[in-house]
């Protein structure tokens, strides 16, 4: 009696032991892996070991094309692999259409005779079983074997039934795999696109903000400029603003390329290719390839050769006013739909921005056109009420002692010289006062630096004298005595003397205002040279100073006192706007020269005006006041 316990299994038991190691290891496959290919060519392997065949191939019956295709191949049938046959007159177009496993013990004495001798493969005794998916016919497995095999049976016919419905199964999960696979990409290709669209839409958002905040032209063509290219990954990128006429390009603003690169470009594009399309034809141009090649003309030395080409007009409302484009995409690839539609909201942003910055421009321009006309108003204002009142305010006082003298001299039956006199006086004082009317228009072009001048050659005491002249009504009313310190003889200077004759008079004007009276003020002029921080040092000129006795002025004061309509200490009652120190450095300036002060608080203060003495000639024209 046998002790071993394999003796007690039969030989049907151990082919149903191997039937279920097959269809377990084709499952143990389906289940490791999603690859369909090796699930099937393990079917075939698996059909050939158990079946005792040949060879076994997985077919994919295409219906639209009325053929099989020899999709997986094992054994001798790999000769066949990706060979189709018409489905007419098959024994896998009669299992498709029987719905069970055709067996074939004689294929070349049968009716498929003709489609087995198509093949590259030697076929004998066949075997062919149906795949079914869940929805439609998949295709068939075909197992087959040669003359020195038992013929087929119907066992042998329901073991290939099972192998080919795991293979059914295996193609089912790996289509749906494959399905799922592809919706998950889609999915995932979906999620980086929307990511990519939100932080483009962030970006172009960032740049529209920065191009709004620039005001500056310049600055905003540049940064519109280095939003586009970088929005798009363009290499080079450019903005063009016309002229007035429209005829040419103004600005010309470049990004992406090194200053060097920009320069040898040398003048803007003239408009003959490309750029000038898309201002002409007012329309947006995208171009890549032979038709970039054929229409970009005109490329200046230097310009990027262009390989990719987007460009669109700048257009405010109806008109267009320039250009912007990019050259060559990154990676080599066209512009696509997108950089379009960013480059247009950027154009159109820009757009907005340029127009509001040629607003702000007027806006500045108008508003400095204002202030200029209220500073001129109210210069005009101040003159009038401080120097040309100071004139009048002269002559009026000459003319009082002009009347009461001629009255007593009448009934005295006096010398009437001293009334000329009164009269000369009166004579000049006015045509001072007519000539501080005609200041009060030409000292407005002072800032516009406009204002005209007529030097010629004069004696300095004479302009000493005439200022006395002009202050002594004031400083007689005031009891304020002004003396000369005379000059020497015949010290002559080039100048304008009117101007030099309203600053000297400013400076006694101020001196006797603020003193008290019973006090003196010096008038003075020598050869000297400029203060240490005039215009230059080296220069010969002649110094005027006016020293008062007055309250002087405090060290945090000294600088305020040049301020235009400010005044220091003002004394009660006076309505002056406080310029004439204000005018008189500016017109000292416009002269070449300098006006400073020296001032101790409690012990008066020192004005000195330096002039450049100009080249004085050897004859002696006269002054003409």
């Amino acid at each position: 009696m046998p002790t071993d316990d394999t003796a007690l299994v039969t030989p049907t038991q151990h082919a149903r032991a191997a039937e279920l190691a097959a269809l377990c290891d084709i499952g143990s496959a389906m289940l490791s892996t999603l690859d369909v290919d090796a699930v099937l060519e393990r079917v075939c392997e698996n059909a050939v070991r158990l079946l005792d065949g040949s060879g076994a191939c997985i077919t994919e019956y295409r219906e639209d094309e009325g053929v099989f295709l020899v999709k997986t191949a094992a054994g001798s049938f790999v000769p066949a692999l990706g060979h189709t046959f018409p489905a007419k007159y098959s024994h896998s177009a009669r299992a498709l259409r029987e719905g069970r496993t055709v067996i074939d013990n004689d294929v070349p004495g049968g009716p498929a005779a003709s489609v087995a001798a198509a093949l590259p493969v030697p076929i004998e005794r066949a075997l062919i079983a149906r795949l079914s998916g869940r929805e439609r016919i998949l295709g068939t497995l075909v197992l087959i074997a040669g003359k020195d095999r038992e013929p087929f049976t119907e066992a042998d016919a329901g073991l290939l039934s099972a192998f080919a419905s795991q293979a059914a199964l295996a193609v089912e999960n790996a289509r749906l795999y494959q399905t799922e696979k592809a919706r998950a990409q889609e999915l995932e290709l979906l999620r980086r696109q929307r990511e990519e669209q939100i932080q483009r839409l962030h970006d172009l958002h960032a740049a529209s903000v920065a191009v709004s905040s620039d005001l500056d032209l310049e600055e905003l063509l540049q940064r519109v400029a280095d939003e586009a290219r970088r929005l798009t990954g363009a290499e080079y990128g450019a903005m063009g603003i016309l002229d007035e006429k429209g005829t040419g390009l103004a600005r010309f603003i470049t990004s992406g390329l090194p200053p060097e690169a920009a320069q040898a470009m040398g003048p803007p594009p003239r408009g003959h290719g490309l750029l000038g399309a898309v201002i002409r034809e007012r329309r947006t141009l995208r171009l890549h390839g032979p038709e970039l090649a054929r229409r970009s003309t005109g490329v200046p030395p230097g310009h990027p050769i262009p390989r990719s080409f987007l460009g669109v007009p700048v257009q405010v409302r109806d008109q267009v006013i320039g250009n912007l484009y990019l050259i060559n995409k990154g990676g080599g690839e066209p512009f696509t739909d997108q950089d379009e539609t960013i480059l247009k909201m950027l154009a159109a942003q820009a757009a907005v921005s340029i127009e509001n910055a040629r607003l702000f421009a007027e806006k500045e321009r108008l508003l400095a056109e204002l202030n200029t006309a209220q500073r001129a108003r109210n210069r005009l204002y101040a003159y009038v009420n401080h120097d040309l009142r100071n004139a009048l305010h002269g002559v009026s006082l000459w003319a009082e002692r002009l009347e009461q003298a001629t009255e007593s001299a009448q009934s005295q039956g006096l010398d009437t010289q001293e009334v000329a006199e009164m009269a000369r006086k009166i004579l000049r004082g006015s045509g001072h006062a007519l000539r501080l009317v005609r200041d009060v228009l030409d000292l407005a072009r002072l800032e516009e630096g406009q204002l005209q001048t007529w030097p010629r050659r004069v004696l300095v005491r004479d302009l000493l004298d005439a200022a006395l002249d002009a202050i002594a009504p004031e400083a007689d009313r005031r009891q304020v005595r002004v003396r000369l310190d005379p000059p020497p003889p015949r010290l002559e200077m080039v100048a304008d003397p009117d101007r030099v004759l309203q600053i000297v008079v400013n400076l006694l004007s101020n001196a006797v205002k603020f003193s008290s009276a019973g006090s003196e003020v010096t008038l003075a002029a020598r050869l000297g040279e400029p203060p240490p921080e005039g215009p230059a040092p080296d220069k010969e000129g002649v110094l005027f100073w006016v020293d008062d006795q007055g309250p002087g002025i405090a060290p945090e004061h000294l600088e305020a006192i040049w301020g235009e309509f400010i005044q220091i200490n003002p004394e009660p009652g006076e309505r002056g706007l406080g310029i004439g120190l204000t005018l008189s450095k500016q017109l000292a300036q416009h002269l070449g020269g300098t006006l400073t002060v020296r001032s101790t608080p409690g012990q008066g203060s020192r004005f000195t005006l330096w002039l450049p003495r100009g080249q004085v000639p050897q004859l002696r024209n006269g002054w003409i006041g």
